[in-house]
Protein backbone atom coordinates (compact mmCIF):
# COMPACT_ATOMS: atom_id res chain seq x y z
CA UNK A 1 0.00 0.00 0.00
CA UNK A 2 2.14 2.47 -0.96
CA UNK A 3 1.31 6.48 -0.50
CA UNK A 4 -1.02 5.03 2.30
CA UNK A 5 -1.62 7.41 5.21
CA UNK A 6 0.18 5.01 7.42
CA UNK A 7 3.19 4.39 4.65
CA UNK A 8 5.82 5.57 7.30
CA UNK A 9 8.62 4.14 5.02
CA UNK A 10 8.21 7.09 2.31
CA UNK A 11 7.84 9.64 4.63
CA UNK A 12 10.32 12.18 5.83
CA UNK A 13 10.55 11.67 9.77
CA UNK A 14 13.20 14.99 9.78
CA UNK A 15 10.38 17.22 8.26
CA UNK A 16 7.84 15.88 10.34
CA UNK A 17 9.78 16.18 13.45
CA UNK A 18 10.15 19.68 12.85
CA UNK A 19 6.75 20.42 12.10
CA UNK A 20 5.68 18.72 15.18
CA UNK A 21 8.22 21.11 16.98
CA UNK A 22 6.86 24.01 15.03
CA UNK A 23 3.51 23.65 15.96
CA UNK A 24 4.05 22.76 19.39
CA UNK A 25 5.48 26.16 19.73
CA UNK A 26 2.59 27.64 18.02
CA UNK A 27 0.27 26.59 20.33
CA UNK A 28 3.06 27.27 23.65
CA UNK A 29 2.73 30.81 22.58
CA UNK A 30 -0.92 30.89 21.59
CA UNK A 31 -1.25 29.42 25.44
CA UNK A 32 0.69 33.07 26.99
CA UNK A 33 -1.91 35.19 24.72
CA UNK A 34 -5.68 33.66 25.98
CA UNK A 35 -6.72 33.99 29.27
CA UNK A 36 -9.17 31.10 29.28
CA UNK A 37 -10.56 31.82 32.60
CA UNK A 38 -11.86 35.33 31.13
CA UNK A 39 -12.59 33.30 27.62
CA UNK A 40 -14.94 30.55 30.18
CA UNK A 41 -16.67 33.99 31.76
CA UNK A 42 -17.35 35.46 28.67
CA UNK A 43 -19.04 32.48 27.56
CA UNK A 44 -20.96 32.14 30.38
CA UNK A 45 -21.95 35.84 30.46
CA UNK A 46 -23.43 35.33 26.78
CA UNK A 47 -25.33 32.43 27.91
CA UNK A 48 -26.78 34.27 30.81
CA UNK A 49 -27.62 37.13 28.75
CA UNK A 50 -29.57 34.92 26.07
CA UNK A 51 -30.94 33.22 28.57
CA UNK A 52 -32.34 36.68 30.05
CA UNK A 53 -33.60 37.87 26.72
CA UNK A 54 -35.73 34.79 26.26
CA UNK A 55 -37.08 35.26 29.73
CA UNK A 56 -37.98 38.86 28.79
CA UNK A 57 -39.72 38.21 25.61
CA UNK A 58 -41.87 35.06 27.70
CA UNK A 59 -42.85 37.82 30.12
CA UNK A 60 -43.87 40.26 27.38
CA UNK A 61 -45.47 37.33 25.42
CA UNK A 62 -47.45 36.42 28.42
CA UNK A 63 -48.23 40.25 29.69
CA UNK A 64 -50.04 40.15 26.23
Amino acid sequence: MSGHMYDFKNMDMQQLRESVKQLTSEVEEKKKRVNFKVDSMFEDTNAQYENLILKKKTINENKK
